[in-house]
């Protein structure tokens, strides 16, 4: 008998269990869809990872890494928007838990039938999204392979390793929700429970000091990404930025709207109109709770414009990326030359080979030069080492004769010894005369506009080209060498370089023999020994770029994804919750003599209001960020700051639609809840 009663009590805590949540529908459907979309996009990552199709490419491990980046930020951010929407299914609950705790069934009960109502959503939850996720795999895995430039076949398979760490990961993601929720009940006494939706009527108070922390928050991460000029400089500060504008953000979400809303009412010819009136008494009393939604909002609005912004633009505009590294098809420097080797004879074993293998040779660039790392101090003082002076800037420069300028640069520039002509995109010299080590020179002309500066791809550093007599190009490397000498180091010694760079119209695969060949061939006799070739094509790593920006804008679109649904459910969830604390008060109201147009416009007031905000708010933040993204993207070597404008513009007018639908569908919604019920009772009266 006593297993016969254990079993009979566990299928009608099981009915009960399934009953609660086909009665709750409406709130457990968007949590188990949420949940399930999750799942999916969880195993699809882990199933890109295992496939052994793209394991064998070219570049897979670039883009292994970055979806294995994918998982994790997927994973956490998992754990985050289903506790999130947990914690309004709960509080919706209370009430209803309460009412059971009084009518007598205890708490080990009521544990018990929850226990099995996070069983039954979790399983539906975890299944559908594995069958989801399974389903539509080799789909992403194919439009992955697609955008990285591949053409590979591979069968369906499921990948058994992305299951098992799925299942074990949102395992644990839904028992620690139910064990918060476990908590949650226990602690609470049956009258608590009964009035769990009631709670937070209290006006909060005016927060000064959170609203200056927030405001000195926001103001500190904007005057970042204003400033932050140089591109790893904004590497390494955009995480601070990012922390201190979530920090203002909430922040003033937080002290600062209710602030806005107190002195809203406070304006008496605007609070004392109805539908005024009811949004503005309504959103105080409940503003603490709001705006952490809210704020919530706006960071996955954020994170939304910023995430597929700048993956659409890196891989839209990959092929400027390649050129600002390669300006030319076929790049080739040797160096380490000595001062009296004659160049022509590279440049005519270059010409020559190319003659052979039927390589057309156009937009070429051809010059000798001194390369040397040297430092800037006091403005107009160059150094060829570094003095351990923390005002000394390092700089990547280019010494060249004013012969090889002339001849690049179509001009007849005669320079006599003492003069200088300085170029640079970085950094102008406001003086008349430059030092370099202890030789002064009459600066003739300072500016950025000289092709060889194009021919740059370092960002660390500042850059420059400076042109000087032939005597003077001598006597800086005798007095370089002399400094060496006398410190022992070698390691700034100044030898000739020589480059030749010039554009093929033949395939990638004919210019990447013709670069094998060309450095065989220079190396058999053409340069001396001890001197270094570099010869590269730039099809040759076409293909790593394509791996890395395919794989970026692959994730960037699913975390878009991703961030855009939570985005979604948190504004559904957010009018429900709205909507049923509304309910009574906007009965009460209809009653005493409002219509349903005012209830509508009362409702319409309190929406618009409240969740336009955090896009308008999103709209800002990327305004600000902007400069400092542009200088993150020339990390990666895109230099395009109109495609960016133009990539950022139609990304939050994209979004905008969809917040704007989203927006539409959730209102509807919210009125149902509040405005229902009135109208009929009118009519029946």
């Amino acid at each position: 008998m006593g297993e016969k009663a254990k079993t009979k009590r566990g299928m009608f805590y099981s009915a009960l269990a399934s009953s609660n949540i086909r009665r709750n529908i409406r709130f457990y459907l968007p949590y188990i869809l949420c949940g399930a979309g999750i799942v999916a996009m969880f195993y699809i990552m882990c199933f890109i990872t295992d496939n052994s199709a793209l394991k064998n490419m070219h570049g897979s491990e670039q883009v292994i890494m970055l979806m294995r980046l994918g998982m994790v930020i997927i994973g956490i951010f998992s754990t985050i928007i289903l506790f999130y929407i947990n914690s309004f299914l709960i509080k919706r609950r209370k009430n209803e838990i309460g009412l059971l705790n009084v009518l007598g069934m205890e708490k080990k009960q009521i544990a018990l039938m929850m226990t099995i109502e996070g069983v039954i959503s979790s399983f539906i939850s975890i299944s559908a999204g594995l069958f989801i996720g399974i389903l539509f795999s080799k789909l992403c895995v194919v439009l992955l392979i697609n955008l990285i430039g591949y053409d590979i076949y591979f069968g369906f398979s499921i990948s058994l390793y992305g299951v098992k760490l799925t299942c074990i990961l949102f395992i644990v993601i839904y028992t620690l929700s139910l064990l918060d929720n476990l908590r949650r009940i226990g602690l609470s006494n049956p009258m608590e429970l009964l009035r769990g939706t009631k709670t937070g009527e209290k006006e909060p108070k005016t927060k000064i000091i959170l609203t200056l922390i927030g405001l000195l928050s926001l103001g500190t991460g904007y005057y970042i990404a204003i400033v932050t000029e140089k591109p790893l400089e904004a590497l390494l500060l955009f995480f601070v930025a990012v922390l201190l504008v979530i920090i203002g953000t909430y922040c003033l979400f937080i002290a600062g709207s209710i602030a806005v809303l107190k002195l809203l009412r406070s304006n008496k010819k605007f609070y004392y109109k109805s539908g005024n009136f009811m949004s503005v008494s309504g959103m105080i009393y409940r503003m603490k709770q709001n705006a952490v939604g809210l704020a919530g909002i706006c960071i996955l609005s954020t994170m939304v414009l910023v995430t597929v912004s700048t993956t659409v633009c890196l891989y839209s505009g990959m092929e400027d990326s390649i050129r600002s590294i390669y300006p030319r098809n076929i790049m080739i420097k040797v160096s380490s030359l000595p001062d009296e080797f004659d160049v022509s004879s590279i440049k005519g074993a270059v010409e020559k080979l190319a003659s052979e293998e039927n390589i057309s040779i156009s937009n070429a660039e051809y010059y000798k030069y001194l390369p040397a790392r040297i430092f800037l101090d006091e403005g107009n003082k160059f150094f060829f080492k570094n003095r351990q002076n923390k005002t000394e800037e390092a700089i990547d420069a280019k010494f060249i004769s004013d012969t090889e300028y002339n001849r690049i640069s179509s001009g007849n520039t005669v320079l006599s010894p003492g003069e200088a002509i300085c170029y640079s995109a970085d950094f102008t010299l406001k003086y008349d005369k430059i030092w370099l080590g202890n030789n002064e020179f009459i600066l003739k002309e300072c500016s950025d506009k000289f092709s060889l500066a194009e021919s740059y791809n370092a960002v660390d550093r500042n850059r420059c080209i400076i042109v000087l007599s032939a005597s003077d190009m001598e006597k800086i490397i005798g007095q370089n060498s002399e400094i060496n000498d006398e410190t022992d180091q070698a390691e700034n010694e100044l030898n000739y370089s020589y480059c030749y760079n010039f554009d093929s119209g033949s395939s990638g695969e004919t210019q990447s023999k013709y670069c094998s060949d060309l450095s065989a061939y220079i190396n058999n006799g053409v340069i001396p020994e001890n001197t270094y070739d570099y010869i590269s094509c730039a099809d040759d790593n076409k293909a790593d770029f394509m791996s890395v920006y395919g794989a970026l804008f692959f994730m960037g679109m699913f975390l878009g994804l991703l961030f855009a649904a939570a985005t979604a459910m948190i504004m559904y969830y957010k009018q429900i919750s709205e909507g049923y604390d509304d309910k009574d008060r906007f009965e009460i109201m209809q009653k005493v003599g409002m219509s349903r147009e005012e209830v509508r416009s009362t409702i319409q007031s309190q929406v618009l209001t409240v969740f336009f905000l955090p896009l308008l708010t999103a709209a800002v933040h990327i305004i600000f960020a902007f400069k400092m993204i542009t200088r993150l993207l020339m990390v990666l070597n895109l230099t395009n700051v109109n495609l960016f404008l133009i990539c950022t513009v139609v990304t939050f007018a994209i979004f905008a639609l969809l917040y704007v639908f989203v927006y539409a569908m959730t209102a509807k919604t919210y009125y149902k809840i509040v405005a229902l019920k009135a109208p009929q009772t009118r009519q029946s009266v």
